[in-house]
């Protein structure tokens, strides 16, 4: 399964029979099929099967020629070698870079085997020795490096270069010994290619590639090239879409089998890139409409009024619609024409029998309210209705065309629901509370959902989890897919202590098997944080991947998260910006924070602060906490403006006010310090308290430190201490190190070292570096039990390259009060480190400073 051998099918002899023989391999020049307004494309295609010296391998040559035929047929002129040496290789090479031309699209794709030597990425010919593990020299002239390739292509003048790697990424020079010659894996990461080229790995980092899924599969092409190739057949399918859909569909199938396989891909392209340019073909007269996933509900007819948002469930109804979109013009002139057309060509051709009503009774009141306020997750939505999210419901619209629709109807669940829904939107609580529970009790599952709702949040009634449960159970079990997020949802919030993170995790899975973008996207914050499953950051990627294709913004974001961090995928700070700003497009005021963020810090863009302000500003005029105290922090700080923390403090207030607990710290630490204002302790512990209630650590331990100094307040050592505890409970650093420091005291409790040193430990196993200090002082003192200069010393180190300023400026001032031996062995460890060369005599003479410094600077 992991290269096994297939025999090549009989078409592929055929093709190796009309190749041109050359020493060690066969090449051919395959021309291309003639594509309309095509532009100068060019493809070198390798695959090397029959290794003379190392394990053969079975698919390259079905891929290679597979591919190569496949981009033939899309204008490519495909060079293509087969099993070459390096003399044959170099020469392929060569010739295809020098048919290159500026402008030109440009594909390479290899199959075969792959190696990494100190950093270098290596393609391998059949002819290659076998090198021992002091052969990294030789294999420099008998393989082709991979970054010289990749440099020669973007010296070329393409103007796009895609260039894909389907090898099994296996060692194969692996000994059976503890060395042997590259990684235990093969091929590396390329780190960031030229600019202008796209590359693929046909696996990841670590990861065998699958020639096929087991004995069964009688694929002639090895699991990624299988996919590659069915997915080269859709037209206008750029390369970025096309690499989503690889990653998912090759792990997916790759997990079948236990593997794991997740293709991976570095982008430097500047805009698009597709393949198969060619036109998508017309939709046939005698296929149907296919239903959009989300609809825009404003009354424009370039909105609602196309035919494409109809689902078409017969082919009498098909005739109907082809009919009608001719009578009233819409296939020439959707933008201009009105909703009323719409409504006449709805009634004309869908009929309504899932609502029980008559073609006559079929007002332009009712599809004006189906259309308006209907959801995408009502069962009892007229088909070819595709419903509107309530976010984007158009309320006093709405409103009024559904009371019309209840009026003539008052006995159907449908239009009492979508009334109730539409005067929800419009916060008219308790009317929309009267008429949920009318559908709800006439069995709508939507309107048992929307009620739950109303009980979960006390709007118009008094908050009742229990009732709220009780409906969202009710709903679920018709199977309304929201209904089942929200029974996940209230586990997650501790409001079902009942439940556990297997059942949030089942009704989230039964929601997503739904089509639930919510459901979606949660399974994957659940992988992403190992709750109720194993973490698993590839696992979290897939499914906010599927969740963000569906134009979940929440899930954009978090897959933009992971492009950032590169857990579970390669970083890629482009792919995170393409997919923040998409999630922007869809409204998400945090993501317009994120692209701030970006451009703040130039993350995958050029550092550029007035775009970073730009962008913040965008989501604080939505009302955005976060966006309100980024700006805060640019004016505080002078960063892309003049520093005005007068300014800053105006706009944390504002972030403050929305509740966010950033804006509130920081605008307590300026009446603080009196920075921008008036110093005010009151004000200052009063959003520190405000920001500790929303769970603020920082603001805790600032509040502890200004009972400590009276400031505001009386100095009471048993409220800091506790103050320092809360903060130390959410893993604040500098709160565990305080605590320390008041039982190394006495102060608030009876003095106790073990204690204190035990604190000291936890803050410094969290990277804090004054605990390592206060580790390096507890151990060089001779009133502690457990004194070790060897352990004080490394402390002290620690604390230093951690940038502790105390330990600088106690070595640098105080160093003769620390005992002799310390001090010595303190010496070793800077002679040890490289850092000093004098005598070990505890003398903290120039030399030894100047050690100390240049440790200091050199942190890590």
């Amino acid at each position: 399964m992991l290269r096994h051998c297939i025999a090549i099918p009989v078409a592929v002899l055929l093709l190796l029979t009309q190749l041109s023989s050359v020493l060690g391999g066969t090449t051919e020049v395959l021309r291309p099929e003639p594509v309309e307004g095509n532009l100068s494309r060019i493809a070198l295609v390798i695959g090397n099967n029959d290794y003379e010296y190392v394990t053969d391998l079975d698919n390259p040559i079905n891929d290679a020629t597979s591919v190569g035929e496949k981009l033939r047929g899309l204008g490519f002129t495909v060079h293509l070698g087969l099993d070459l040496d390096i003399f044959g290789l170099s020469e392929l090479i060569d010739n295809f870079l020098s048919r290159i031309e500026d402008g030109s699209e440009v594909v390479v794709f290899y199959a075969g085997h792959g190696l990494e030597v100190q950093g270098s990425n290596y393609l391998l010919p059949v002819d290659v020795p076998a090198l021992s593990v002091d052969g990294e020299r030789k294999l420099r002239h008998r393989a082709i490096n991979l970054t010289t390739l990749l440099l020669d292509l973007e010296a070329s003048g393409a103007n796009v270069s895609l260039v894909i790697l389907d090898s099994c990424r296996e060692n194969p020079f692996q000994s059976n010994g503890t060395r042997s010659l590259g990684a235990a894996r093969g091929m590396g990461d390329l780190g960031t290619p030229p600019d202008g080229l796209f590359v693929i790995y046909s696996a990841g980092a670590n990861q065998l590639a699958l020639d096929n899924l087991g004995p069964g599969d009688a694929n002639p092409n090895g699991l990624f090239t299988r996919h590659f190739l069915r997915l080269l057949d859709e037209p206008q399918l750029g390369i970025r879409d096309m690499m989503l859909r690889l990653r998912t569909v090759v792990r997916e199938e790759a997990s079948q089998v236990r593997h794991k396989q997740t293709p991976a891909y570095y982008d430097q392209l500047i805009g698009e890139f597709k393949l198969n340019q060619r036109q998508k073909p017309a939709v046939a007269q005698s296929q149907p409409v296919v239903q959009e996933d989300r609809v825009s509900t404003k009354t424009n007819v370039a909105d609602i009024s196309s035919p494409s948002a109809i689902a078409i469930r017969n082919p009498e109804e098909e005739s109907c619609f082809l009919e009608a979109t001719r009578e009233f013009g819409l296939e020439t002139t959707a933008a201009t024409r009105g909703y009323h057309d719409f409504v006449k060509l709805f009634e004309q051709c869908v009929g309504n029998e899932d609502a029980g009503l008559s073609q006559a009774e079929l007002t332009e009141e009712i599809t004006m309210c189906d259309h308006l306020a209907a959801s995408p997750d009502d069962p009892m939505r007229p088909a070819g209705v595709a419903g509107v999210y309530f976010g984007d419901i158009d309320g006093p619209e709405a409103a009024e065309a559904c009371s019309q629709a209840v009026a003539d109807h008052p006995d159907k669940p449908r239009f009492l629901f979508q009334q109730a829904r539409a005067l929800d939107y419009l916060d008219r609580d308790a009317e929309a509370i009267d008429l949920y529970a009318s559908a709800a009790a006439a069995g709508s599952a939507a309107s048992m959902n929307n009620l739950g709702l109303m009980y979960l949040n006390g709007e118009g009634t008094v908050k009742d989890l229990g009732r709220a449960r009780e409906l969202f159970t009710q709903a679920a079990a018709l199977g309304h897919s929201d209904a089942m997020v929200e029974l996940g949802l209230m586990h997650d919030r501790g409001q079902a202590e009942d439940m556990t993170r297997a059942d949030e995790f089942d009704w989230y899975r039964k929601s997503a098997n739904l089509g639930n973008r919510a459901a979606i996207n949660n399974i994957g914050v659940m992988y992403r944080d190992g709750q109720g499953v194993a973490q698993d950051a590839e696992e979290a990627a897939k499914w906010f991947t599927r969740a963000a294709n569906l134009n979940f913004p929440k899930a954009m974001r978090n897959l933009a998260d992971l492009y950032v961090s590169g857990e579970g995928i390669p970083p890629n700070p482009a792919e995170a910006l393409k997919w923040y700003r998409l999630a922007a497009d869809n409204g998400s005021t945090d993501a317009m924070v994120d692209i701030g963020i970006l451009y703040e810090n130039g993350t995958g863009v050029p550092q550029d602060n007035a775009q970073a302000f730009i962008w913040y500003e965008k989501a604080a005029n939505l009302g955005n906490s976060y966006g309100l105290n980024n700006i805060g922090i640019l004016y505080r700080d002078g960063i892309g403006v003049k520093e005005d923390p007068a300014e800053a403090l105006s706009w944390f207030l504002k972030s403050a006010a929305d509740g966010n607990e950033e804006g509130m710290y920081n605008a307590a630490d300026l009446y603080e310090s009196g920075t921008g204002t008036q110093r005010d302790y009151a004000k200052a512990l009063d959003w520190y308290r405000k920001a500790a209630e929303q769970g603020n650590s920082a603001a805790m331990v600032n509040i502890g430190l200004m009972i400590y100094e009276g400031k505001g307040t009386d100095p009471d050592p048993k409220e800091e201490m506790d103050w320092y505890q809360k903060a130390a409970s959410l893993g604040n650093r500098a709160a565990m190190n305080n605590i320390g420091v008041m039982h190394r005291e006495g102060e608030g409790v009876p003095p106790d070292f073990v204690k204190a040193r035990e604190w000291f430990q936890k803050s410094a196993d969290e990277g804090f570096p004054l605990a390592m200090y206060n580790l390096a002082e507890y151990y060089a003192g001779s009133r502690y039990k457990e004194q070790s200069y060897e352990i004080a010393a490394f402390w002290m180190e620690m604390s230093l390259r951690s940038g502790s300023e105390r330990a600088l400026n106690e070595l640098s001032d105080n160093a003769q009060a620390w005992p002799s031996d310390f001090r010595k062995t303190f010496q070793e460890r800077l002679l040890n480190a490289g850092f000093y060369s004098g005598a070990i005599d505890g003398a903290f003479g120039r030399q030894t400073l100047t050690a100390v410094n240049r440790i200091f600077d050199a942190g890590g």
